[in-house]
Order: C-alpha cells, then sequence, then structure tokens
C-alpha cells in the first residue's frame, strides 16, 4: 500500500513539472485561478503561497520563452573570437 502511495506522488510530481515546463501560461493562469478560489474561501495563506508573482525582467535580451512582456528591440550576442590554443608538444609522435 505504502508502496503505491510513493509511486503515485512521484509520477503527480513529474505531470507537475513537465506541465509547467511545457505550458507556462497555462500553468500561471491555473495557479493564479486557485489562488483566487482559495482567497474567496478564506484559506489565505494558501492562496498567498499560490499567488504567482512574474520576477522582473532583466532585460530583453535575454528573450526568455513564455515571457508575457514585449521585448522593443532583443539585442544580439556579443561576438566573441574563437581563441585556438596549440597542443603542447611532449616531442613523442602519436
Amino acid at each position: 500500500m505504502l508502496q503505491w502511495v510513493v509511486v503515485a506522488m512521484m509520477v503527480g510530481w513529474s505531470l507537475h513539472v513537465a506541465f509547467r515546463r511545457l505550458l507556462p501560461r497555462q500553468s500561471r493562469a491555473l495557479q493564479t485561478r486557485l489562488g483566487e478560489f482559495c482567497m474567496k474561501h478564506g484559506w489565505l495563506r494558501l492562496a498567498h503561497l499560490l499567488h504567482a508573482t512574474v520576477p522582473p525582467v532583466p532585460g530583453c535580451a535575454q528573450a526568455c520563452p513564455g515571457c508575457d512582456t514585449v521585448c522593443s528591440t532583443p539585442a544580439a550576442p556579443a561576438e566573441q573570437p574563437v581563441k585556438w590554443r596549440t597542443p603542447p608538444s611532449s616531442g613523442a609522435c602519436h
């Protein structure tokens, strides 16, 4: 019996993580609705935990997927030259 509970918890957590990674907007919308539902029923602590706060956008140069803000001009990554290193010579042929 305990084995089934542990397996069910692992499967549930895996589904939760997959849902949050594959459908971030729907996940946030569902979390907000659950928070509002808890607030309406007086479960303030749970409602406070469920209300998702969107972290501030550090700069639209990162082009994060699932971001709701519209970037005006995405910054291009700075080009860096390739630095070739010469292999250490041991004096022996390989």
